[in-house]
């Protein structure tokens, strides 16, 4: 019945989104925030629960396309809060395990970060509290978007 369920609601949500019946907004400032931490010396990546699919079709219709040098999905890595998404983006990014930060706006996503030997930065809008993630080890907490590169820049110094 689980397998079941789970295959109606891809079918569901990907008729969805071909109709564009549900947008998928990035917060505010967002694209200030990729701006901001966008440097020669830094090397952007996503780690998440979507698709293959549902990630590119996002990164191809807010233009982020090329914006990360790896991307990796539930499609190719073992779920969050397993560490394998971001073991899996540290080897095809070359990135140092102590200069990398996630940044997430769950506990699965501190959690995962903390497992794979990473700082972690929790986001105050998102899925859930910040004293939940502090208590799941976040290394700091963003109250505002533009908190983020500055937070990133604290954590693994210069």
């Amino acid at each position: 019945a689980h397998d079941d369920l789970v295959a109606a609601y891809k079918v569901h949500y990907r008729d969805a989104m071909v109709r564009e019946a549900l947008a998928e907004p990035l917060y505010p400032g967002v694209m200030e925030m990729l701006d901001a931490v966008s440097t020669e010396a830094t090397l952007l990546g996503v780690a998440t629960g979507k698709s293959r699919h549902g990630l590119n079709r996002i990164l191809e219709s807010h233009q982020l396309k090329g914006r990360f040098v790896t991307t990796v999905t539930a499609d190719e890595a073992a779920s969050k809060p397993a560490p394998e998404m971001v073991e899996i983006a540290l080897k095809a990014s070359g990135a140092e395990r102590a200069k990398t930060v996630v940044i997430g706006d769950s506990t699965f996503d501190i959690v995962m970060a903390r497992a794979a030997g990473v700082r972690a930065i929790g986001v105050s809008w998102g899925y859930q509290s910040p004293e939940e993630l502090r208590a799941a080890g976040a290394h700091a907490i963003a109250e505002r978007m533009d908190e983020i590169a500055p937070l990133a820049a604290k954590l693994v110094g210069p």
